[in-house]
C-alpha cells in the first residue's frame, strides 16, 4: 500500500506541476499540500467519533493513543480531487456554477466520499468503532458528508484564489481544507460526537433513545445549513463570473 501511495502522490504532484505551468499558477501544488497539512487534526477526530487506522507504520504525530500514520498524511491530497477537477473543467469554461449546480456538485462529491470510505473500510485500512447511530447512520455515511462539506467549501476557496500569487496562495489558500476541518468536524459535527462521547465515557446516562436523536438531528441540521451556505456562496461567484 505504502509504494502506492507514493507513487500516486508523486503523480499527483506531476499533474499539479503541469497544470499549474500551463495555467501559470501554483495553485493545484498549495492545494495538494493543503490536503495533506488537513489531517494533522486527525488523532483528535478518531478520540471524538470513534474510528481508529488500521494501517501500520511509522506515525507523524500521536494524541490520546491515536496515532496518525504517516502514509495517511501523505495521502491527504486525495480529498481535494474532486475541487481540483472542477476548478480545472471550469478554466476550460466546461463548467458553470449555480445554486443547483452547487447541490449537484455536493451530491458528486459526496459520492466520491462514500466509494473512498467503502474501500477504505474494506480493505482494513480503518474502521469505525461501535453499534450505528440513531437513524442507522453508519460512520461511513456521517464521515463522507462531512467531507463532501469540506470539499464543497474547498472549491469556493479555489475560486477565490485561483489567480493569487504563490505568497497569498500559501498565506490564504494553505490553511482553508485545515480551517474548514475544524469547522466542520470540530463544530458542526459537536451535537452527534456529544452523543458518542456520553455513550463511551457515561454510559449510565446513554439510555435514551430521544437523546440520541437529538444528536443526530442537530448535526445533520448543521450540514445541511453549511451546504446551503456555501451553494449560495458558490452561486454568486458564478454570477460574478458570468456578468
Amino acid at each position: 500500500m505504502e509504494i502506492g501511495v507514493i507513487i500516486l502522490t508523486v503523480g499527483a504532484f506531476g499533474l499539479a506541476i503541469y497544470q499549474g505551468v500551463r495555467e501559470r499558477t501554483a495553485l493545484y501544488v498549495v492545494a495538494l499540500l493543503a490536503g495533506q497539512l488537513s489531517t494533522l487534526p486527525s488523532p483528535f477526530w478518531q478520540w471524538l467519533y470513534r474510528f481508529s487506522y488500521g494501517i501500520s507504520g511509522p506515525a507523524l504525530l500521536k494524541l490520546v493513543d491515536h496515532p496518525l500514520p504517516r502514509i495517511v498524511a501523505l495521502a491527504g491530497w486525495t480529498a481535494l480531487l474532486p475541487p481540483l477537477l472542477i476548478i480545472a473543467l471550469s478554466h476550460r469554461r466546461a463548467w458553470f456554477t449555480s445554486y443547483p449546480m452547487a447541490l449537484l456538485l455536493f451530491t458528486l462529491f459526496l459520492m466520491y466520499q462514500i466509494v473512498i470510505e467503502v474501500v477504505g473500510t474494506q480493505a482494513g485500512w480503518w474502521r469505525y468503532e461501535g453499534p450505528l447511530l440513531p437513524l442507522r447512520i453508519s460512520g461511513i455515511i456521517l464521515a463522507a458528508l462531512m467531507n463532501a462539506l469540506v470539499s464543497l467549501g474547498v472549491l469556493a476557496a479555489l475560486q477565490v484564489t485561483r489567480h493569487y500569487a504563490l505568497g497569498s496562495l500559501l498565506l490564504f489558500l494553505l490553511p482553508v481544507p485545515l480551517l474548514l476541518r475544524l469547522l466542520v468536524h470540530g463544530l458542526l459535527g459537536a451535537p452527534i460526537f456529544t452523543v458518542l462521547l456520553i455513550r463511551t465515557y457515561m454510559p449510565e446516562l446513554a439510555t435514551e433513545s430521544w437523546a440520541d436523536l437529538i444528536g443526530v438531528a442537530g448535526t445533520l441540521a448543521l450540514l445541511g445549513w453549511g451546504v446551503h451556505v456555501v451553494a449560495g456562496t458558490l452561486a454568486r461567484q458564478g454570477d460574478h463570473v458570468t456578468t
